[in-house]
């Protein structure tokens, strides 16, 4: 992934592409799983909705 940044009213974000933003997704979901020990299989919808209740960011 390439770190490129876009400032819009002085305010600066990372951008990625669709590809960079699916493969971090992934290897957020399988980090948490492999921290808290359970690898049975989850639908990405419901890990993303989980996320988003218990930080209170949209993904």
């Amino acid at each position: 992934m390439e770190n490129r940044k876009m400032t819009f009213d002085g305010v600066t974000y990372n951008c990625f592409t669709d590809e960079e933003l699916e493969d971090l997704k992934t290897v957020i979901a399988y980090e948490e799983r492999k921290k808290n020990k359970t690898f049975e299989p989850i639908d990405f919808d419901d890990f993303l909705e989980e996320r988003e209740k218990k930080y209170g960011v949209k993904f």
